[in-house]
This record gives C-alpha cells, structure tokens and sequence, in this order.
C-alpha cells in the first residue's frame, strides 16, 4: 500500500468515527428514526435551560459535592433506610403510617440503593424476604405488597403465664408513625386495668444504639402529669421496649388514659409499629412537617400496661420446668409447631456456664424439614451466668417451599464448648416460646412494573457481588428466571403483537388511579431488566437463558421505539402510554413516566429522543417553585400539545431521575437548581412529594427517598467510593 493511499483510508475511518460519534445510541432492530426539526420553547429561558439537554450524553462528568446540609439530608435518609429493615429482611414502605406494607417495586428501589452504597448484606436480606415471601405462598411472579410475618400463633413450653393484670393490643405488622423527637412522636390511649400502672411496653423499633427513648403518662396525649420514664437505647431492634415506672402510678380503674412515647435528639431514625384501621383504642401521630402538630389516627400502636411488673421467677418457666439443663451444643423438635406454618421467631431460655469472654459467641439454626433455614450468632454475653435468660431470636424465611405439616427443629451451637446452659423439663423438651404465621399478600393486584423492578434489582445485586453472594445467587436465581420470563413468554395475554407488554395495574398519578395499559415504564424497566439478566446467565454459564433474555429485551426496545414514540412540535419523544382501559388512547405526556429510559439507564436508549423528550416536558409542562421551573407531576395536554393542567406537586423519583439526566449530559447549572430547591424544601429526610403550598408528604418514602439516594449516589460519586 502506497503511503498516499494509506492516508486516504485512514483520513476514511476518522470520518467515518467523527459521524458515529455525532449519532445518539439507536435500539437494535428499530426503524431508523428521521432527523427531529427544532422548533420554539415556550420561553426564551426555557430555551437557554434546555439547550445542552439536546447533545449526547457525556458519559463521563466531574461528581457533584454536596453541601453539609445536603450530605445531612442523605445520610439521614439512608439511616432510615437501614434503621427500618427487620431482621428477616422485611423493610416497610412507610414509616409514617401512610401506606401499610412492604410494595415489591418500592423495595426493589431499597436495594439497588443499598447496593450503589455498598451495603451488600441489607440488600440481600431484603432479597432474601422477597424470595421467601413468594416461595412461601408459591407465586409465578413478583405480587403487589408484602406483610412484615410477624408471629401470629404460638407454642410455648414456658409453662407460666404472667401474674398481672393487663390490657394489652398485640398486632404489630404495620410502620405506623416515626417518633423523633421534636419533628415527631405519637401517644395511644388506653383503658385501665386496674388502680396502678406500674410498666408500660410499646413496640418499637430503634435504629442504632445512643440517645434515649421517653414514655410519659397522663390525660391526654403529650401529658406527662401523671409521671415519665426515661429509658436509654442500647441496640438496633424491633421489640417491645419496657418501660417500668419508680413507683406504682395511682389510676382510676375503666377510666381512660393516654401515654405518649419519643426518641430524643441523641436518637437515630425510631418507628412505632402496630396496626393500621384498627377498631381499638385510637392512637396520635405528632408530626410537625406534615401536620403543624397532633393528628388523630384509627391506628393502634402495639402496647402492653401492667398494673404490676411480673418477677422474673414469674416471667421464666416455672421450677418443674427448669429441672433440666442442657450444656453446650442442644438441639429440640418445636412440637407444638408441627403444621403448615412458618416461624418468625423463638425466644430460648438459656444460661452462660462460666463468665463469658468477650468474642464468646453461640450459634442458633433453624431448621425445617431437614433443610437449614437460617442460622443467627449471638454473643454469650447477653446470657446470666447459671440463670436462665429470655433469647429472642428472628429468623429468616426459608428459600424452598415447605411440605405439609412442615417439622420445625432448633439447634444452638456455642463456639466454646460447654459454655451454655438450655433449660427445660427433660433432654427431648427444652423450653421456648416460638412464634408462626401464614404468608398473605397485603394485596394480590398484578403489576407488571414492579415484577421488573425486582428482576432489575436482582440482577443489578447479581452483577455487582457475584463472587461474595454465588450461593445465595444460585438459590434465588430460578424464581428470579420465572419472574423473567413469565410475562413474555409464558402468558401471551401479556406480551401484545405490538412487541409491548400490557400492565393490568398500573399505579398512576395521572387521575390517581390504576390504569391498564402499555406504559413506558413498565416496557422499559422490563427491557432493561432482561438484558441484565442475560449478563448475569452469560455469567453463570447459562446460554440458553441468555439468548432468550436478550431476544425478548431486544423486542421490547423495537417495540417501544415503533410504538412509544410520538411527535410533538416536528420533535421525536417517548410517549408516556397507550391506555387500553381508553380504547387504545395515546397520551403523549407529560409525567414522571415519560423519564422511564433515564431511570433504567436503559441499554437501548435513543439519546436525541430523550433530549426532545426531557425539552419537551420542561418547556410544556414546567411550573414555577419560588421562581423554581419544576416539572409536576402530570400535565395534561390539549389537542394541540399545550398544556391544559398542571400538577400541584413535584413527586420525588421524577426529580431523582432529572438530576441524574441533568448530570449525565452535562446541564451543570440546571442541576445545582434542582440540588437548592432539594435541600431548601426538605425536613431530616426525602419526602414523596413536594408541594406548591411548602409542604410535603410521606417523608423517607420507600420508594421516592431510595431513588433520590441512588441517583445522588452517582452524580457525587458516593458508588464509585
């Protein structure tokens, strides 16, 4: 080759790289879609905000630093993330009482945020409830919202009750109220059961040890009149924390009183559980930001009052039933738990041989069936020495289905030998109290969506600890292949001619309502998640499951670049739904829902149909905040394109997902807007919603609050740390 021609062919390839470069990514077997026209902003300013909006995305951008009040604002979001997952994995969407339930979608969101943060293990055991839930009750795909399996029946092998009078309110499945003190508390009355009160339990949950938690009794709710007990926070757990007054509090028999309960300032994220829609007693939720102040709810917090407070030879199995002690390894059949149940948890009544040492320890497994379920490590120096003590133990759900009259069995293995004491009557009958329940779903609604957002998070979780989490990967992956695949290839009534998957539930704000429809949300979160899920079985050796995950994602993207798309202003967006339940109508936007490839970070992503899409919204739809132009919610479009209705709110994960496309592509000033008006119109944590009145809803959502932490996780480089 002559060195003229050379430079000729090479001077063909930089310019054939310099057109490739220029071109925004296009989806694979998509028509290809015509150059868009520009056309007007409403505003000139519009026009200035949006212009960088149009060019292709900057892979790579400088990260954001946060200011202290907005490094604050996240770490105290993400306590409340950790503080409110349960020990077997439940995490409640609400912690304000707002909505009852762990929703599949919203804790899907809490993992891919745990992951991005590095929190490997409060992202698996949430994965872990998830897939125990499903495997339980023996679902085919991802179910709606979840209950927290809080024991409902018991077997005791205690053999004494309390000796004390009491009116207590049991049911504790529901996050009702955060009671941080003084945005936050709450109160309950009650009736009394006899002339005193002397020790009052409320079920709890507190985040990390330090601070303090308060109760105060009188007349009415944020009364103390009547006396207070203070009581100092030594551990992250949910139970019934007690509270046992100096003396007996003199009470009038029938007549009804009110205790109200906080956690101080030195506190980390506290939530009061019980039940929502209750027919007891009525409860009160203080909540300054949402409410100025006390609000009266039908919710019953779950509580005990004893008029006395039981001995510990009352509290503890009586004399007969200590005769026996088991030292060092032990093991018993739960007898009494003989049935198609499954445990929650086992209180074990147990004793330190000798004067533990500090790393001392003591393993307890449950087992079902002959299968391990869990096993939990303990230290030994929560035991007396030579005394029994109560050892409350939660458990996981098991990841394989259990037969019919499932055999439960306990074994407890300390890592010293002949350093723990188990008592009981006899060698085949050590004592315990073991709590069992039924799995129900909250509600049964299909959500297509929320069945992607789960496959989505699993194979984000998959990809990123591979090596640390391989046998928990293996376990969870078959029900995560038929959740995969169960819309697409199992049930045609789903995936449409149209290359589209129908969603018979979609959960709009547009009219508040669910909608069946083919929805950009849905469409791409289950697009993107097959593609994930063929990395993951290309991983794993499975190249079968690869090939027809990445068949059935492909689809999906030609169907959504064919059919999701339309014109606004000779501009190419991403429309935002077809609503079946209206004749096949076209909504064009614009919401949250038309950001769906940006919240994905879809593979197959048009980069210029995003620009027009972002532009189009912003320059229709956006609303001004205190000279803010926010983008609502929803607006509501007229046969010409023009905005007809605007929404009275910004909902969180819309704004969580513009600041991840605004530092994406490089609009540095739009963002530190977006940043200001975050920090500026939040209270402690991310709300829901933001509104036009300055106020807000449901702070440190599930859902809105985990995609603000794992959009703020990227643009500040708090993942790549």
């Amino acid at each position: 080759m002559t060195k003229k021609v050379f430079f000729c062919f090479l001077s063909c390839l930089l310019i054939c790289a310099m057109l490739l470069s220029s071109c925004g990514k296009t989806a694979p077997d998509t028509e290809t879609i015509p150059p868009s026209s520009s056309a007007e902003s409403e505003t000139e300013s519009m026009k200035n905000e949006t212009t960088k909006e149009s060019e292709t995305a900057v892979e790579t951008q400088p990260y954001l630093k946060l200011s202290e009040t907005g490094e604050t604002l996240y770490k105290n979001t993400y306590d409340t993330m950790t503080g409110r997952l349960l020990q077997n994995g439940y995490a409640p969407t609400s912690i304000n009482g707002a909505y009852s339930g762990m929703f599949v979608r919203d804790a899907s969101i809490q993992v891919m945020s745990h992951v991005i943060n590095g929190d490997a293990e409060a992202a698996a055991d949430i994965l872990r409830f998830i897939a125990g839930t499903h495997i339980a009750i023996g679902a085919e795909h991802a179910i709606h919202i979840m209950n927290p399996v809080d024991g409902q029946e018991t077997a005791d092998y205690r053999g004494k009750d309390l000796k004390s009078d009491i009116v207590s309110f049991t049911e504790t499945q529901t996050a009702l109220y955060k009671i941080n003190h003084p945005s936050n508390m709450c109160a309950q009355s009650f009736e009394a059961p006899g002339d005193t009160v002397s020790r009052i339990q409320v079920c709890l949950q507190t985040g990390n040890e330090g601070g303090n938690l308060v109760l105060m009794l009188g007349t009415d709710k944020g009364d103390d009149s009547l006396g207070s007990v203070t009581l100092p926070i030594t551990k992250a757990a949910k139970e019934y924390f007690v509270f046992d007054f100096d003396s007996p509090v003199e009470v009038n028999k029938g007549q009804t009183y009110v205790f109200t309960v906080y956690a101080d300032e030195d506190a980390s994220n506290t939530i009061a559980f019980g039940k929502d829609n209750s027919d007891y007693s009525p409860s009160y939720n203080y909540d300054k930001p949402a409410y100025n102040g006390w609000v009266t709810t039908r919710n019953t917090i779950g509580f005990s009052v004893f008029t006395s407070i039981p001995g510990s030879e009352e509290s503890l199995p009586g004399a007969s039933d200590l005769s026996y002690k088991a030292t060092g390894k032990a093991s018993t059949v739960l007898e009494e738990v003989k049935q198609n149940y499954y445990l929650s948890d086992v209180t074990l009544y147990m004793g330190a041989a000798k004067a533990p040492k500090e790393d001392d320890a003591f393993d307890v497994t449950l087992m079902c069936d002959g299968q391990v379920v869990d096993t939990r490590t303990l230290p030994l120096t929560s035991l007396k020495v030579n005394e029994p003590t109560p050892v409350s133990v939660v458990f996981r759900l098991p990841l394989f289905p259990l037969g019919k009259n499932a055999q439960y069995s306990i074994e407890v293995n300390p890592t010293q030998e002949g350093s723990t004491i188990w008592y009981g009557r006899d060698e085949s009958h050590l004592s315990y109290v073991a709590s069992v329940c039924q799995i129900k779903p909250l509600s049964d609604k299909i959500q297509v969506d929320g069945n992607y957002m789960l496959v989505n998070a699993f194979a984000m979780f998959a990809l990123s600890y591979y090596d640390d989490y391989s046998d928990l990967i293996a376990q969870l992956y078959p029900l995560m292949d038929m959740f995969a695949v169960y819309f697409v290839l199992d049930h045609e009534s789903y995936l449409h001619e149209n290359d589209l998957l129908r969603n018979p539930s979609y959960e709009h704000s547009r009219d508040g309502r669910y909608w069946e429809s083919y929805d950009l949300i849905t469409n791409c979160f289950a697009s993107e998640a097959l593609h994930k899920m063929s990395l993951l079985a290309s991983k794993m050796g499975k190249h079968s499951d690869e090939a027809t995950y990445s068949r059935y994602a492909d689809r999906l993207a030609a169907g959504i670049h064919k059919n999701l798309t339309c014109q606004i202003d000779g501009k190419t967006i991403y429309a935002e739904m077809i609503a079946i339940d209206e004749g096949g109508k076209l909504y064009k936007g614009f919401s949250f829902v038309n950001l769906a490839p940006i919240a994905c970070e879809w593979y197959a992503v048009n980069d210029e149909i995003m620009a027009n899409t972002y532009q189009a919204y912003l320059s229709i739809g956006a609303e001004l905040y205190d000279s803010y132009p926010m983008l609502p919610v929803v607006v509501k479009l007229d046969e010409n394109d023009r905005a007809v209705y605007k929404g009275n709110h910004v909902i969180g994960k819309g704004l969580a997902w513009e600041i991840y496309y605004l530092w994406k592509t490089g609009n540095t000033e739009r963002l530190n807007k977006m940043i200001s008006f975050i920090e500026k119109r939040s209270d402690q944590t991310y709300p829901e919603v933001w509104r036009l009145n300055n106020t807000y809803s449901d702070n440190a959502n599930q859902e809105h609050a985990n995609w603000m932490l794992y959009m703020m996780a990227k643009i500040t480089g708090k993942a790549a740390n």
